[in-house]
């Protein structure tokens, strides 16, 4: 799901209407939508018993008999269940509405995105976005350890949360990072490139932006480096504002993702070391098996800019 999986609380936000908004069901008092994508909405929500607040993401209701979404919207608690990371947005609890239609918990993060970020404040600064970037690679390597690659990785997938009063911050100022919205994830490869997999009937994955050639052109299966691949287009974009492929528009910017030589970063930004550039060049190779090997290289790799 694009852009709707936030288990942020966004600063100021106001109650949609919604039928679900001030019902009572399985002892959780649902406060306020935060968020609606194409596959299902995130509420705000409270346990009547202890207080605490949680996110409920429910399936839309135009879903609600559709077994394929359905299926689709289980995978995600499953597999979002295999990690235990804190890099990454856990599964607190699932189960039904009283209309039938699934849903399942999350923490409630005082947060907001790294789109929302960069388009309130502009791009962040040099050690602030490369301490995001290791957090990010972190979760991405506890997630593909757990045989699960996510597919979407955008900035609106990036959830930051910044750290409690008196309690330390990763690194450089820098929030804690949540990665959210698994509502795209699957197993490594199950996904031949052609979108089909056993609950969806062949389509485009991902956000067209952050999309990998092999996601883009549907050209090979789409593994743990199609994730390298979106995680430097996120660095880019944490330290730019901009994306390293350009175009007038969509189908200009595919095809530039799966033909043109990405635009070095230092032509936006003087500060950034040259093996930065390097690092990033080598991510978003077109060809899978010219990137890093995994999430915990292409870190290590950015370790050493950092130091």
């Amino acid at each position: 799901m694009r852009g709707g999986a936030a288990a942020g609380l966004p600063p100021g936000g106001t109650a949609a209407v919604d039928p679900l908004v001030g019902r009572t069901e399985h002892g959780l008092h649902i406060e306020r939508l935060i968020a609606e994508g194409g596959m299902g909405a995130v509420y705000a929500a409270r346990r009547v018993a202890t207080g605490e607040r949680v996110a409920l993401k429910v399936l839309r209701r135009v879903h609600a008999g559709d077994s394929g979404i359905e299926s689709r919207f289980a995978r995600e608690v499953q597999l979002a269940r295999r990690i235990d990371h804190p890099n990454v947005c856990p599964v607190l609890g699932e189960g039904r509405l009283e209309d039938g239609r699934p849903f399942f918990l999350m923490p409630l993060f005082d947060g907001i995105t790294l789109s929302e970020e960069v388009r309130r404040n502009g791009p962040l600064p040099l050690d602030r976005a490369l301490a995001v970037a290791d957090q990010i690679l972190a979760g991405l390597a506890a997630m593909h350890a757990a045989k699960v690659v996510h597919r979407d990785l955008q900035p609106g997938n990036i959830l930051l949360v910044p750290a409690a009063p008196g309690a330390g911050a990763p690194g450089d100022g820098a929030p804690t990072v949540k990665l959210i919205d698994l509502g795209f994830a699957h197993e490594p490869g199950v996904d031949k490139g052609d979108g089909v997999t056993p609950d969806s009937p062949g389509s485009l994955v991902g956000t067209l932006l952050f999309m990998s050639p092999e996601q883009a052109m549907r050209s090979r299966a789409i593994t743990e480096r199609s994730d390298l691949f979106a995680a430097a287009l996120l660095i880019y974009y944490a330290l730019s504002g901009k994306l390293p492929f350009r175009g007038r528009g969509d189908l200009d910017v595919l095809v530039a993702i799966v033909r043109s030589a990405p635009v070095p970063l230092r032509r936006e930004r003087r500060d950034v070391p040259r093996v930065l550039d390097e690092v990033l060049a080598r991510a978003l190779s077109k060809h899978p098996d010219h990137r890093f090997a995994g999430a915990s290289a292409m870190r290590d790799a950015l370790a050493a800019v950092r130091a």
